[in-house]
């Protein structure tokens, strides 16, 4: 057994939260079960799709995926999602082009919430700009005072 990775294109947010759904309940089974399933989904993610297969055949035809995977149980975890009328797709390395690499968010099958990993990183900085701007502001207002004050 080695690293599985699945590809599950949706559209809308309705398909979204049933395969968020199923892939929470696939995590939920019962480890004397997982023969049946397949070892838990982890490193959730969801993409945006830059270039859409022109059939869907060989690729996602949609605007949007989930990627994740598993250590093992792959034909287990293509059942598991075919019996949930889940399309998945085996994850390629020529597929790579085809989904955006910014803007990815994360997806944390506990608590069923998306997540930017980056978001902390930007916010903190965005808060540092912030400061900085503020200190030089008050810094100009202090100096106009200075010279209002000399003038008198």
């Amino acid at each position: 057994m080695g690293w599985q990775s699945y590809v599950i294109p949706f559209d809308t947010e309705k398909e979204r939260k049933r395969i968020l759904d199923a892939c929470h309940e696939h995590n939920t089974v019962s480890r004397e079960r997982w023969d049946e399933v397949g070892e838990k989904l982890i490193m959730v993610q969801e993409k945006n799709v830059l270039r859409p297969y022109a059939n869907k055949s060989f690729g996602p035809t949609s605007q949007k995926v989930i990627l994740c995977g598993n250590g093992g149980g792959r034909s287990s975890t293509f059942y598991w999602f075919g019996n949930k009328k889940i399309l998945v797709y085996p994850y390629r390395k020529g597929m790579e082009w085809h989904f955006s690499q910014s803007n990815v968010l994360e997806i944390n099958l506990e608590t069923m919430k998306s997540f930017d990993p980056k978001a902390d990183k930007y916010a903190a900085a965005a808060a540092e700009r912030a400061k900085n701007a503020e200190e030089k502001r008050a810094k100009k207002t202090l100096a106009r005072s200075a010279k209002l004050v000399r003038k008198f």
